[in-house]
Formats: C-alpha cells, sequence, structure tokens
C-alpha cells in the first residue's frame, strides 16, 4: 500500500498512546531485538509499565525530547533526541512498529525532526550511531544526506547486531542565527573535531607522525 503522507503526523510523546507503545514493543521479536536489546521480558510489561516509561521520557533534558510518530491515528514508532558525541550536536534514536517498516515511513519523520534539531534547538549537527550490519537504517542516513564520520565499538547490541558502530552525521546549514554557540573553554575539550570548522563540515585532526628512530 503507497503511503498516505497526509496522514502521517509528529507528536509530542505522552502516556495517551502507551497502548500503542505497548503494541510497538511487543512485536519487537524478529525485528527490533536484531540490533536494540529488548528485555526478555518485554511482553510481560503492562499499559501502566508503558505509561510509566514513557513519562519517563519526560525527565530527560528539555531539548532531549521524544517524538512519536503517528499514521491513521495510530502511533507506530518513536524518535528519540539523546546525547552526541560530539559536542553540539544531538543524537537522533528512531524505530517503527515491525508492520510500519520498509514504508518510508522512518525517513520522513527523520527528516521533519532534524530541522526541528537544527531551526528550534539550534543543534550544530545530529548525529545517527549505526550498525555496521543494520543495513536498513545505512540506507535511511544515505537517503537523507548523513555522511559517516567517525566509528567505535561498543557491547553488541541485539541478536545480530556486530559491535561496531558507525557515527553518521548531518551538519546544520541554516547559517549562524541557527547555531548553538559553544563557550571556547569547552569546544576545546571536544578535541576530535578541528577547531573553527565545527558548523559546515566534519574533519578529524591528522594523526602526528612517528618520529624516526634510529
Amino acid at each position: 500500500m503507497k503511503l498516505n503522507e497526509e496522514e502521517l503526523t509528529i507528536i509530542p510523546a505522552t502516556p495517551q498512546y502507551a497502548k500503542d507503545h505497548m503494541d510497538i514493543y511487543r512485536n519487537a521479536e524478529g525485528y527490533l531485538d536484531q540490533f536494540l536489546d529488548i528485555d526478555k521480558d518485554i511482553k510481560r510489561y503492562t499499559f501502566k509499565n508503558h505509561n510509566d516509561w514513557i513519562q519517563s521520557y519526560k525527565r530527560e533534558k528539555e531539548d532531549h525530547p521524544t517524538f512519536f510518530i503517528k499514521y491513521w491515528k495510530k502511533v507506530v514508532g518513536l524518535i528519540m533526541f539523546r546525547e552526541a558525541y560530539f559536542m553540539g550536536g544531538v543524537q537522533a534514536v528512531y524505530f517503527v512498529h515491525k508492520k510500519s517498516a520498509s514504508k518510508g515511513i522512518t525517513s520522513i519523520a527523520l527528516e521533519q525532526l532534524v530541522e526541528v534539531a537544527f531551526l528550534t534547538h539550534k543543534f550544530l549537527h545530529v548525529e545517527l550511531h549505526i550498525d555496521v550490519l543494520n543495513v536498513a537504517s545505512q540506507k535511511v542516513a544515505e537517503k537523507l544526506g548523513f555522511e559517516v564520520i567517525d566509528s567505535y565499538d561498543a557491547p553488541k547490541m541485539g541478536k545480530k547486531g556486530s559491535g561496531h558502530f558507525e557515527i553518521w552525521a548531518k551538519s546544520n546549514p541554516h547559517g549562524p542565527a541557527f547555531w548553538r554557540q559553544i563557550p571556547r573553554e569547552d569546544w576545546m575539550r571536544n578535541h576530535e573535531w578541528e577547531v573553527g570548522q565545527r558548523h559546515t563540515f566534519f574533519k578529524r585532526k591528522k594523526k602526528p607522525k612517528k618520529l624516526a628512530t634510529i
């Protein structure tokens, strides 16, 4: 069935949709659990558990909200703003219901919330941390103009996770009026970036040349 974009909306996460939230996680087996650590007892979580879970999203920083993706009056996915690896940015974590995968819903919703990150919260960039084996998420990142800027190893997540993640990022293109300012003393601690180039593109410092040995 062709996606009807007019029926796709993005709303703040509220307990009103705890039942839909529960449905997403109860259908995690064979899908979300491939690259996410899902509690083995997730199907035992009650409506109240999911209500409390949604309430916990409110305890994040004001500029790290959680949004629900709503399609045809039903919540089918989540997008969360969380701490980024590089200073001045935000990490977007997202997933959709198993039945809503591969329909373009994730790409459209994420594209809209990237603009929220840039225009409303003035983040310098948005990051996606994607397991190198997660081809579906890589395709979403490529489609929206993200580029790989770094990688790291971490504990494996999910049944198919490799434990090797790439950081995909997209810079804020909207100019100084929409760039978050960072005190110089804080910026200098962010030694992985090249100072002075933070707003327009990502660039790692060159490794120092090894001294010749005799």
